[in-house]
């Protein structure tokens, strides 16, 4: 049997500990993407700007950076 596989099997064994697992990783997006929009919000509104850049950049950057890390904390769970 594969480590993968022998790891699917073991995890499927603990629903609490999968469950604080997702979780946390729907938490550290709900943070990512909260506070990068936030600080887009910000800086629009004191540099007077007419079309919302600052939060349309950083909500996207937030995005990015969020599937990075839920992509890379998926990868660990797995292995």
């Amino acid at each position: 049997m594969s480590k993968k596989k022998k790891n699917l099997k073991e995890n499927k064994k603990k629903p609490l500990k999968n469950w604080l697992f997702f979780s946390g990783i729907a938490l550290q997006m709900l943070i990512v993407i909260g506070g990068s929009v936030w600080l887009g919000i910000y800086l629009d509104e004191s540099q007077a700007t007419n079309f919302p850049i600052f939060t349309l950049a950083l909500s996207l950057l937030g995005v990015f950076i969020a599937l990075y890390q839920v992509i890379s904390s998926l990868k660990k769970f797995l292995d």
